[in-house]
């Protein structure tokens, strides 16, 4: 008897940003403030779970699916869809992430680690639009929201001073299925003795 119960959920992502994509290609594959709303609904025909994150610098679609190939290639099936640009034009400059590496990209993301400006804030308030987005069209569920929730939090929580320079180390995974991880900020120099560490829920990715 095949089994019936339903398959896990795996993160995956994949994205343009300033250093693989000239800007007028990640301008064609943008996503205007006011396109966004339609665009995910439009997302939910394609993954199970979906999140766009849309800035200056970076265009990033994520999903939440149990099969991340599949929805690899279905999120670039719906951006050729939703920009116009054949995905054959904008592949080459992808990169794509799935589980734990696109779970920490999303954490340097918000962390404004992975910005043209390193440690700038901007990225945090437009991480956290993304997810009042997705939560409002209904294309985020629980990974999702859970993921990008606990991006805002740590990134928030673990905000050093602005003169501070910057640093996101992560700890190896410890053994099990549970993701615990801890996120230590740490800044050399004269703030070399200040350090904020905040921790993951524990075992959130059991939701996936």
């Amino acid at each position: 008897m095949p089994d019936s119960a339903p398959r896990s959920l795996e993160v995956t992502l994949v994205g343009v940003n300033h250093r693989r994509a000239p800007l007028v290609l990640r301008e064609c594959l943008a996503f205007p403030p006011s396109h966004l709303p339609p665009a995910l609904v439009a997302m939910r025909e394609y993954v199970p779970e979906g999140a766009i994150l849309s800035t200056c610098h970076r265009v990033e679609l994520y999903a939440a699916a149990p099969d991340a190939a599949r929805a690899r290639a279905q999120l670039q099936r719906f951006w050729s869809k939703h920009s116009g640009v054949p995905h054959w034009e904008f592949e080459p400059h992808l990169y794509h992430l799935e589980g734990s590496k696109a779970v920490e990209h999303l954490f340097s993301v918000a962390s404004g680690l992975d910005s043209a400006i390193i440690g700038e804030s901007q990225i945090l308030g437009q991480v956290r639009e993304a997810l009042r987005l997705g939560l409002e069209q209904r294309s985020t569920g629980r990974v999702l929201s859970a993921l990008f929730r606990q991006a805002v939090t740590t990134a928030s929580v673990a905000a050093p001073p602005p003169s501070a320079p910057r640093r996101l180390s992560w700890p190896a995974r410890p053994s099990g299925t549970c993701a615990c991880r801890a996120c230590c900020w740490s800044a050399p120099g004269r703030w070399g003795s200040w350090r904020r560490r905040t921790s993951w829920t524990k075992g959130w990715l059991a939701l996936t």
